[in-house]
């Protein structure tokens, strides 16, 4: 363990899937992590745990975070091309 946090973390695929389409969507919302948490009313350090695959999010903070972005929670799960302004 390193800094208290296993170090072979296995990411269950669907919640990769997840951080990274959140990431994604931030990324091109041009916001930082911490200004995204900050909107959505989460812990920066949670919020960073989140994109990184670590936690599993309650379906509040699911709606929280598409607020954050202005985006439908739908497209915090869909494939495909980000493309923010679709809400």
């Amino acid at each position: 363990m390193a800094n208290g946090k296993p170090k072979n973390l296995i990411v269950p695929p669907r919640r990769a899937a997840f951080a990274e389409r959140i990431k994604a969507l931030r990324e091109a919302a041009g916001l930082t992590q911490t200004e995204l948490a900050k909107r959505a009313g989460i812990d920066r350090s949670y919020y960073a745990e989140v994109e990184a695959g670590q936690h599993s999010v309650s379906i509040d903070r699911v709606f929280a975070i598409a607020d954050a972005l202005d985006v439908p929670a739908h497209l915090l799960f869909t494939e495909g091309p980000v493309e923010l302004g679709e809400k």
